[in-house]
């Protein structure tokens, strides 16, 4: 009830496209799709790190988009339906990176006046590490083509919140990582995430 409080109350203030704006469908121009081979390698490089962790080894893996979003997809294969009662059907999440930032992007549908419809909903996220481990701070929210206000994010969060639990393992586990970092790759220059089993002690990149 949250969000269609939201939209119905902003529709009656006379902004009625609002609601229209926030189940607009959104095209992204994924680079590859993710595939069985992406995800070998993402598990493979997963083994490596736990295997260094373990061995108190220093060393770091790199991770490229298509290879999170092998796993992502993987890991909603693996979990559907086991995740959550909420009554949010998720379809996909999947993650766009840039040097600075990771859009993570959850595709969903949530029944709206009756109506079963479907969703975007964008985030875009900085790693932050505080005292108690890394979180994922929130600088942009977007709903279908709506920018999301920041005073609003709690109520968003509220009504799709649920569909992060199917992930909540995951994250949970890079809270503990000693260093996040979003970088590019020296050789084909494009944005990867990097994870280090220690934290340098000059890191610029």
């Amino acid at each position: 009830m949250i969000c269609t409080t939201l939209l119905a109350g902003a529709a009656a203030a006379g902004v009625g496209s609002v609601a229209y704006m926030a189940t607009r469908p959104v095209e992204f121009e994924w680079p590859q799709d993710p595939n069985q081979i992406e995800l070998q390698e993402a598990d493979r490089k997963l083994q490596l790190f736990n295997e260094a962790q373990e061995n108190k080894k220093k060393g770091f893996v790199r991770f490229s988009e298509v290879e999170i979003n092998s796993f992502l997809q993987n890991r909603h294969k693996m979990v559907t339906g086991n995740s959550t009662n909420s009554s949010i059907e998720l379809e996909r999440t999947a993650v766009l990176l840039s040097g600075q930032s990771i859009d993570v992007v959850s595709y969903f549908q949530k029944p709206v006046f009756g109506y079963r419809l479907p969703f975007v909903w964008q985030r875009v996220v900085t790693p932050t590490k505080d005292t108690n481990g890394w979180t994922f701070t929130v600088q942009q929210m977007k709903l279908g083509t709506l920018d999301v206000p920041p005073r609003y994010w709690p109520k968003i969060n509220e009504f799709v919140g649920p569909i992060d639990g199917f992930f909540e393992d995951r994250v949970e586990w890079l809270s503990k990582i000693p260093l996040i970092s979003l970088t590019r790759s020296e050789t084909t220059k494009r944005p990867e995430v990097r994870l280090y089993t220690f934290f340098p002690e000059q890191n610029n990149k």
